[in-house]
C-alpha cells in the first residue's frame, strides 16, 4: 500500500483519487466519459442519461450547500463580537463557498452554425465536461465551508 501524489491525482494502494474531485485535465475527462460508455456497452443515449443524472445530483448538493452556508454566515455574524477576526474570516469563507456553488448553476448553451445539428458524442463530451467543472466546485465549497466551520468551532470553544 503505497502513497503517491503526482499531477492532480493521490494514489493510495492501486486506487487513484483525483485531487479536486473530478479530472481538471481532458485526459481524465476522456477516461471518465469511457468508463461511462463501458458501463452501459457503448450505448450513448444511457450514458448521457447518467450523466445528466450525475449532473442533477451535483446541482442539488449545490443546493445544499448553499442552504448550509447562510446558516455558516448567520452564525458567523452572531459571534462577531467575540471573536471578530475569526468570525469574519468564517464569513468570508462562507459567502465565497456560497459563491461557488451558484457558479456551478451557470448554463452554457453551445452555439451551433446555421444547418449544424449536434450529434449524440457531441453532447456526452460537453456534458463530461459540465459534471467535471461543477464537481470540482462543489469540492472547493466543501473546503472553504470546512474551513469555515473550524473556524466556528474554535471561535465556540475558547473564545466564549
Amino acid at each position: 500500500m503505497g502513497f503517491d501524489v503526482s499531477g492532480m491525482t493521490v494514489r493510495i494502494g492501486g486506487v487513484a483519487y483525483y485531487l479536486l474531485g473530478a479530472p481538471f485535465r481532458n485526459a481524465g475527462r476522456s477516461l471518465f466519459k469511457d468508463g461511462v460508455l463501458a458501463r452501459y456497452g457503448r450505448n450513448e443515449e444511457k450514458a448521457l442519461d447518467n450523466l445528466l443524472k450525475i449532473n442533477d445530483r451535483i446541482i442539488n448538493k449545490a443546493r445544499g450547500m448553499i442552504s448550509f452556508n447562510a446558516i455558516l454566515a448567520g452564525i458567523s455574524k452572531l459571534l462577531l463580537e467575540q471573536a471578530e477576526l475569526a468570525a469574519q474570516i468564517a464569513f468570508c469563507l462562507a459567502i465565497l463557498s456560497a459563491l461557488f456553488n451558484l457558479v456551478a448553476f451557470y448554463v452554457v448553451w453551445e452555439v451551433e452554425e446555421p444547418g449544424e445539428t449536434r450529434t449524440l458524442a457531441d453532447e456526452i463530451d460537453s456534458t463530461v465536461l459540465h459534471c467535471c467543472q461543477r464537481a470540482i466546485l462543489l469540492n472547493l465549497s466543501i473546503v472553504l465551508s470546512l474551513l469555515a466551520c473550524t473556524l466556528l468551532l474554535g471561535t465556540v470553544l475558547f473564545c466564549v
